[in-house]
């Protein structure tokens, strides 16, 4: 994962979070009753969900996504100048 999907990812979870807590305080205003009870299980469940997403948050691996392109890059550099070196006239043995 790298730092910008790592960023947007808690951007995601600490957004989520807030309408929970929005949630929570609507359904605390409200009387007794069913619905409240109905509402508050519904909350619990939506809160449990979103603290998996948070036991489950990965690192970043920007450091290790970062040397593997430079270890391409130079392989795509090696390759180009092997191609470089085939497409260069070879020297021709020359008769004495």
């Amino acid at each position: 994962m790298t730092d910008a999907e790592l960023e947007a990812l808690q951007d995601a979870i600490a957004e989520a979070q807030g309408k929970l807590n929005a949630a929570e305080t609507a359904i605390d205003a409200l009387p007794a009753g069913d619905a409240k009870d109905a509402l508050n299980g519904e909350l619990e469940t939506e809160q449990g969900k979103l603290d998996d997403v948070k036991d489950n948050v990965p690192t970043s691996d920007q450091a290790a996504l970062d040397a593997a392109q430079a270890a391409l890059d130079a392989a795509k550099d090696a390759v180009a100048e092997a191609e470089e070196a085939l497409a260069k006239p070879m020297p021709t043995k020359m008769a004495y």
